[in-house]
């Protein structure tokens, strides 16, 4: 069952965007990489290798050295964050739109 194995939803997620943007990517001369994160929060294989490679070149470049993985921590609490922040905007609207349906006023009333 799907449900029960790990990251399988955002597996799905990258052959689907790997089969509608590769060609994309060929024609352009360019390299696609598609970055995916389920909802609460698992990166997708290609994604974990995609910021490995992007440390892996701040670390090289920068004139500052740093701790091992430091940029990708950095990166991956950032981006951690806003997909959460993205979740709960989109149940604050389904509330919204629920109550809305319902009859109920929606927004809050002073005591």
């Amino acid at each position: 069952m799907a449900s029960k194995t790990p990251l399988v939803a955002a597996k799905n997620r990258e052959v689907i965007k790997h089969s509608k943007y590769d060609l994309i990517a060929v024609n352009e001369k360019s390299s696609f990489v598609p970055f995916v994160m389920e909802t609460f929060g698992g990166f997708g294989g290609e994604a974990l290798n995609f910021l490995k490679q992007i440390s892996r070149c701040h670390s090289e470049l920068t004139p500052t050295p740093s701790p091992t993985g430091a940029f990708k921590t950095l990166v991956s609490r950032a981006l951690s964050v806003c997909l959460q922040r993205g979740n709960a905007l989109v149940q604050s609207y389904g509330c919204r739109h629920a109550r809305m349906h319902a009859g109920v006023q929606v927004g809050f009333a002073l005591p």
